[in-house]
């Protein structure tokens, strides 16, 4: 089994819970960390009831997004996360409305997407990863696949070591991503948090449960 295959396995369970693969993965690459075209629309989507509400025209709107794409550009990683659990408050004008990055009260609101062999570039380093996983055009879990088969045990740490390393190279884009996982198969992958902050300093991960548990 080649680490083609272990991507394969892993991206169909993906599309069997409903992911599906960005039309725009192309574009992702080097200093684009979101997907914005998917970003926009989302965003637009998910706010619609409250720009409804607050009877914005479209360039109050687009003035509102490019308030949070420059909120979020700026924000250090717990600023970001606190943005994503409970939404931004923004002022246009008089009015003050509060807009969100994720629908957590209609889940299929949302935009479930991935893209493969992502390339991001920061400095001198050039990262490739073999998935990422965007919600909404954000980039929020990183996927490296191991060969279980050709490398055995140290497949696992292989695969945390590099997630540690890209998170240091690239720590801009971790600023945004909140989980890293090594994918090897559904008994013995792990998970573990990500973020800038911590810089490759090792930490908990946990044990991969099966999509149907």
């Amino acid at each position: 089994m080649s680490e083609e295959d272990v991507v394969k396995i892993f991206l169909d369970k993906l599309s069997s819970l409903g992911w599906r693969e960005s039309n725009r993965c192309q574009s992702v690459v080097r200093e684009d960390l979101f997907i914005n075209e998917s970003f926009r629309t989302s965003f637009e989507r998910i706010n619609k009831k409250i720009f409804d509400s607050e009877k914005l025209e479209d360039s109050e709107r687009d003035i509102v997004f490019a308030k949070v794409k420059d909120l979020l550009e700026r924000a250090e990683p717990h600023e970001f996360l606190e943005y994503l659990r409970s939404g931004i408050n923004v002022e246009i004008g008089r009015k003050r409305l509060k807009v969100f990055l994720i629908d957590y009260d209609d889940i299929d609101n949302n935009e479930f997407t991935f893209c493969r062999e992502v390339y991001f570039h920061s400095g001198e380093h050039d990262v490739r990863f073999d998935v990422v996983l965007y919600v909404n055009g954000i980039p929020l879990i990183v996927v490296e696949a191991e060969n279980l088969f050709r490398l055995g045990e140290k497949a696992l740490e292989d695969g945390i070591a590099q997630l540690l390393r890209y998170e240091k190279e690239v720590s801009q884009l971790f600023k945004y991503v909140q989980i890293g996982i090594v994918y090897t198969d559904e008994e013995n992958s792990v998970y573990m948090p990500m973020s800038r902050d911590w810089r490759g300093i090792d930490r908990w991960r946990g044990r991969w449960r099966d999509f149907n548990d």
